[in-house]
Protein backbone atom coordinates (compact mmCIF):
# COMPACT_ATOMS: atom_id res chain seq x y z
CA UNK A 1 0.00 0.00 0.00
CA UNK A 2 1.45 3.40 -1.11
CA UNK A 3 0.82 6.40 1.17
CA UNK A 4 0.67 9.83 -0.32
CA UNK A 5 0.37 13.41 0.54
CA UNK A 6 -1.49 16.10 -1.53
CA UNK A 7 1.73 16.57 -3.80
CA UNK A 8 1.39 20.36 -3.33
CA UNK A 9 0.76 20.36 -0.17
CA UNK A 10 4.61 18.09 -0.09
CA UNK A 11 6.23 20.49 -1.80
CA UNK A 12 4.92 23.11 0.12
CA UNK A 13 6.10 21.69 3.98
CA UNK A 14 9.25 19.77 2.73
CA UNK A 15 12.10 21.50 3.90
CA UNK A 16 14.75 19.80 1.56
CA UNK A 17 12.21 21.17 -1.76
CA UNK A 18 12.83 24.55 -0.47
CA UNK A 19 16.34 24.28 -1.78
CA UNK A 20 15.07 23.08 -5.29
CA UNK A 21 12.88 25.21 -6.82
CA UNK A 22 10.42 23.74 -9.50
CA UNK A 23 12.96 24.05 -12.76
CA UNK A 24 12.50 25.75 -16.04
CA UNK A 25 14.20 22.60 -18.30
CA UNK A 26 11.54 19.94 -19.42
CA UNK A 27 14.08 17.45 -18.68
CA UNK A 28 15.28 18.72 -15.58
CA UNK A 29 11.33 19.64 -14.33
CA UNK A 30 10.56 15.72 -15.03
CA UNK A 31 13.46 14.32 -13.05
CA UNK A 32 12.24 16.59 -10.06
CA UNK A 33 9.05 15.39 -10.53
CA UNK A 34 10.15 11.99 -10.08
CA UNK A 35 12.15 13.01 -7.37
CA UNK A 36 9.52 14.50 -5.18
CA UNK A 37 7.69 11.17 -5.48
CA UNK A 38 10.02 9.33 -4.29
CA UNK A 39 11.39 11.56 -1.21
CA UNK A 40 7.34 11.35 -0.93
CA UNK A 41 7.01 8.25 -0.55
CA UNK A 42 9.55 7.44 1.90
CA UNK A 43 8.14 10.22 3.82
CA UNK A 44 4.50 8.28 3.62
CA UNK A 45 5.91 5.31 4.41
CA UNK A 46 8.03 6.04 7.40
CA UNK A 47 5.12 8.19 8.73
CA UNK A 48 3.16 4.93 8.21
CA UNK A 49 5.53 3.17 10.36
CA UNK A 50 5.63 5.87 12.99
CA UNK A 51 1.46 5.85 13.04
CA UNK A 52 1.67 2.30 13.30
CA UNK A 53 4.19 1.81 16.44
CA UNK A 54 2.55 4.49 18.33
CA UNK A 55 -0.92 2.43 18.32
CA UNK A 56 0.45 -0.77 19.15
CA UNK A 57 2.12 1.17 22.09
CA UNK A 58 -1.55 2.17 22.75
CA UNK A 59 -3.07 -0.57 22.18
CA UNK A 60 -1.15 -2.54 24.19
CA UNK A 61 -0.34 -0.18 27.77
CA UNK A 62 3.34 0.95 27.04
CA UNK A 63 4.91 1.62 30.06
CA UNK A 64 1.10 1.91 31.55
CA UNK A 65 2.57 1.69 35.07
CA UNK A 66 6.54 2.96 34.07
CA UNK A 67 6.85 4.41 37.65
CA UNK A 68 7.27 0.65 38.95
CA UNK A 69 9.74 0.30 36.44
CA UNK A 70 12.45 1.46 33.94
CA UNK A 71 12.79 -0.09 31.02
CA UNK A 72 10.23 -0.04 27.54
CA UNK A 73 7.73 -2.56 28.06
CA UNK A 74 3.95 -3.58 27.20
CA UNK A 75 1.44 -4.66 29.85
CA UNK A 76 -1.19 -6.77 29.21
CA UNK A 77 -4.10 -7.11 31.98
CA UNK A 78 -4.00 -10.76 33.82
CA UNK A 79 -6.41 -9.93 36.97
CA UNK A 80 -8.08 -12.88 37.91
CA UNK A 81 -10.80 -12.15 40.59
CA UNK A 82 -12.33 -15.26 40.96
CA UNK A 83 -10.88 -19.04 40.24
CA UNK A 84 -12.94 -19.76 36.95
CA UNK A 85 -15.14 -22.37 36.52
CA UNK A 86 -14.25 -23.62 39.93
CA UNK A 87 -16.67 -23.79 43.02
CA UNK A 88 -14.55 -22.00 45.74
CA UNK A 89 -16.15 -23.80 48.78
CA UNK A 90 -15.41 -27.30 47.57
CA UNK A 91 -11.88 -26.23 47.71
CA UNK A 92 -12.08 -24.90 50.72
CA UNK A 93 -12.13 -28.41 52.67
CA UNK A 94 -8.49 -29.07 51.43
CA UNK A 95 -7.39 -25.47 53.23
CA UNK A 96 -9.25 -26.35 56.89
CA UNK A 97 -12.16 -24.22 55.73
CA UNK A 98 -9.52 -21.07 55.62
CA UNK A 99 -10.16 -18.55 52.67
CA UNK A 100 -6.90 -17.34 53.40
CA UNK A 101 -4.80 -20.16 53.02
CA UNK A 102 -7.46 -21.19 49.58
CA UNK A 103 -6.41 -17.33 48.09
CA UNK A 104 -2.58 -17.53 48.79
CA UNK A 105 -2.40 -20.66 47.27
CA UNK A 106 -4.66 -19.51 44.57
CA UNK A 107 -1.90 -16.53 43.91
CA UNK A 108 1.18 -18.67 44.20
CA UNK A 109 -0.29 -21.11 41.17
CA UNK A 110 -0.79 -18.01 39.12
CA UNK A 111 2.53 -16.68 39.44
CA UNK A 112 3.67 -19.96 38.43
CA UNK A 113 1.31 -20.10 35.58
CA UNK A 114 2.26 -16.77 34.17
CA UNK A 115 6.01 -17.50 34.49
CA UNK A 116 5.18 -20.96 32.61
CA UNK A 117 3.16 -18.85 30.02
CA UNK A 118 6.28 -16.86 29.63
CA UNK A 119 8.27 -19.44 28.53
CA UNK A 120 5.90 -20.90 26.40
CA UNK A 121 5.13 -17.73 24.16
CA UNK A 122 8.39 -17.54 23.39
CA UNK A 123 8.82 -21.13 22.65
CA UNK A 124 5.70 -21.69 20.74
CA UNK A 125 5.35 -18.11 18.83
CA UNK A 126 8.89 -17.50 17.84
CA UNK A 127 9.00 -14.35 20.30
CA UNK A 128 12.35 -13.08 20.53
CA UNK A 129 11.61 -9.55 21.81
CA UNK A 130 11.26 -10.18 25.30
CA UNK A 131 14.11 -9.47 27.57
CA UNK A 132 12.29 -10.04 30.46
CA UNK A 133 8.86 -10.43 32.45
CA UNK A 134 7.37 -9.68 36.03
CA UNK A 135 4.27 -8.50 37.55
CA UNK A 136 3.03 -5.07 38.18
CA UNK A 137 0.08 -3.36 40.10
CA UNK A 138 -1.39 -3.32 43.30
CA UNK A 139 -2.58 -6.72 42.87
CA UNK A 140 -0.20 -7.88 40.53
CA UNK A 141 -2.54 -7.67 38.00
CA UNK A 142 -0.79 -6.47 34.89
CA UNK A 143 1.63 -8.89 33.45
CA UNK A 144 4.82 -6.76 32.13
CA UNK A 145 6.82 -7.90 29.09
CA UNK A 146 10.19 -6.00 29.19
CA UNK A 147 11.41 -5.21 25.38
CA UNK A 148 14.95 -6.45 24.35
CA UNK A 149 17.49 -3.48 23.66
CA UNK A 150 17.24 -2.31 19.42
CA UNK A 151 13.70 -3.67 19.03
CA UNK A 152 10.18 -2.29 19.48
CA UNK A 153 10.53 0.63 21.88
CA UNK A 154 9.51 4.01 21.06
CA UNK A 155 13.02 5.15 20.51
CA UNK A 156 13.97 2.16 19.08
CA UNK A 157 11.15 3.06 16.45
CA UNK A 158 12.04 6.59 16.00
CA UNK A 159 15.71 6.27 15.52
CA UNK A 160 15.45 3.56 12.59
CA UNK A 161 12.94 5.63 10.98
CA UNK A 162 14.45 8.53 11.05
CA UNK A 163 17.04 6.84 9.83
CA UNK A 164 15.57 5.87 6.81
CA UNK A 165 14.52 9.54 5.81
CA UNK A 166 17.42 11.23 6.13
CA UNK A 167 19.64 8.06 4.63
CA UNK A 168 17.74 8.84 1.40
CA UNK A 169 17.40 12.86 2.08
CA UNK A 170 20.74 12.56 1.95
CA UNK A 171 22.24 9.85 -0.50
CA UNK A 172 19.67 11.27 -2.91
CA UNK A 173 20.49 15.10 -2.76
CA UNK A 174 24.23 13.67 -3.64
CA UNK A 175 22.62 12.74 -7.04
CA UNK A 176 20.97 15.95 -8.21
CA UNK A 177 21.68 19.17 -9.23
CA UNK A 178 20.07 22.63 -9.33
CA UNK A 179 21.61 25.82 -10.80
CA UNK A 180 20.27 28.99 -9.25
CA UNK A 181 21.35 30.91 -12.69
CA UNK A 182 19.48 28.70 -15.06
CA UNK A 183 17.26 27.62 -12.94
CA UNK A 184 17.68 24.18 -14.50
CA UNK A 185 18.04 21.10 -12.40
CA UNK A 186 19.47 17.52 -13.41
CA UNK A 187 19.46 14.00 -11.54
CA UNK A 188 21.67 11.02 -12.27
CA UNK A 189 18.38 9.18 -12.65
CA UNK A 190 19.87 5.57 -12.79
CA UNK A 191 21.94 5.94 -9.37
CA UNK A 192 18.87 7.94 -7.97
CA UNK A 193 15.90 5.20 -9.06
CA UNK A 194 19.13 2.36 -7.14
CA UNK A 195 19.12 4.50 -3.97
CA UNK A 196 15.32 4.63 -3.91
CA UNK A 197 15.20 0.95 -4.52
CA UNK A 198 17.43 0.19 -2.12
CA UNK A 199 16.09 2.98 0.85
CA UNK A 200 12.13 0.98 -0.13
CA UNK A 201 13.24 -2.56 0.14
CA UNK A 202 14.70 -1.64 3.88
CA UNK A 203 11.96 -0.09 5.11
CA UNK A 204 9.51 -2.87 3.84
CA UNK A 205 11.74 -5.29 5.46
CA UNK A 206 11.68 -3.44 8.58
CA UNK A 207 7.66 -2.90 8.46
CA UNK A 208 7.46 -6.98 7.74
CA UNK A 209 9.04 -6.88 11.08
CA UNK A 210 6.64 -4.27 12.55
CA UNK A 211 3.65 -6.50 10.92
CA UNK A 212 4.76 -9.32 12.63
CA UNK A 213 5.37 -7.60 16.24
CA UNK A 214 1.64 -6.70 15.92
CA UNK A 215 0.78 -10.44 15.49
CA UNK A 216 2.63 -11.58 18.57
CA UNK A 217 0.76 -9.16 20.35
CA UNK A 218 -2.62 -10.09 19.23
CA UNK A 219 -1.58 -13.92 19.70
CA UNK A 220 -0.27 -12.80 23.51
CA UNK A 221 -3.31 -11.23 23.96
CA UNK A 222 -5.63 -14.32 22.29
CA UNK A 223 -3.20 -16.77 24.28
CA UNK A 224 -3.82 -15.15 27.77
CA UNK A 225 -7.67 -15.64 27.36
CA UNK A 226 -7.73 -19.02 26.76
CA UNK A 227 -4.91 -19.91 29.63
CA UNK A 228 -6.73 -17.69 31.90
CA UNK A 229 -10.20 -20.06 31.01
CA UNK A 230 -8.38 -23.28 32.10
CA UNK A 231 -6.41 -21.72 35.09
CA UNK A 232 -9.07 -22.71 37.40
CA UNK A 233 -9.59 -27.08 36.21
CA UNK A 234 -5.65 -26.70 36.68
CA UNK A 235 -5.71 -25.57 40.20
CA UNK A 236 -8.46 -27.49 40.97
CA UNK A 237 -6.69 -30.72 39.76
CA UNK A 238 -3.63 -29.38 41.53
CA UNK A 239 -5.01 -29.17 45.04
CA UNK A 240 -7.07 -32.23 44.58
CA UNK A 241 -3.46 -33.88 43.61
CA UNK A 242 -1.57 -32.33 46.15
CA UNK A 243 -4.02 -32.45 49.45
Amino acid sequence: MKVHNKFNSFVNESAIIQEYPKPKNKQGLKQWKAWLDMLQQVEGDCEYLRTTAAELREQYNYRLHGREYKEAAYEFNVKMYDIPGVDSEELLTHFSGSEDDLNQAWVDFVVIQVEQFVEDIQDDLNIDWIKDYYQVGRSAGWLVLELEKSTWSKDDVEDIVNMFEEDFNYQSEELVEYDNETETFSADMKELNKTYRNIMNAIKGYRKGLDKHANDLARITKQITKRQANMGKLFKDQIEGNY
